[in-house]
């Protein structure tokens, strides 16, 4: 898998941010997120960001294999209402072996919300799902 030809290359990814996205109805038990305003979640957002890498490399890897995040590191510049249209911009930035990198920036059509790095791991989708069943056998029950 060689993905340097594609390095440079940019993709635009799209979400509606609805109250399900929002701190208060984060799936936490947490008293103070209850309370917060109804904004886009920065863990939610870093989901989208995720999402817009997959897309922007969807066909490019061969099966059977999938990419998995390494590494995460945004800065959440601006609040966003529920209502609003989030759009990402992703450049794959770097393309080493099985290491993929990404800049992202990320708008709600009134201003910039936010701007990061994301990095991906290729592998082998099979020997990753035989893994993870070994350590599932393992979690205390």
């Amino acid at each position: 898998m060689d993905l340097k030809d594609q390095v440079g290359t940019t993709s635009q990814s799209r979400f509606r941010i609805e109250r399900r996205h929002t701190v208060p109805a984060l799936p936490l038990d947490l008293p103070a997120l209850a309370e917060m305003p109804e904004v886009l979640a920065t863990p939610v957002l870093v989901a989208m960001m995720e999402a817009a890498c997959l897309e922007h490399i969807a066909g490019l890897i061969p099966g059977p294999v999938l990419s998995l995040g390494r590494r995460v590191e945004i800065d959440h510049l601006a609040a966003t209402p529920v209502g609003c249209t989030v759009e990402l911009t992703t450049r794959l930035v770097s393309a080493e072996g099985r290491q993929l990198g990404f800049d992202i920036t990320a708008s709600d059509g009134i201003e910039a919300i936010a701007r990061g790095r994301h990095d991906r791991m290729v592998v082998d989708r099979d020997r990753f799902v035989a893994r993870l069943a070994e350590k599932a056998k393992r979690v205390p029950r």
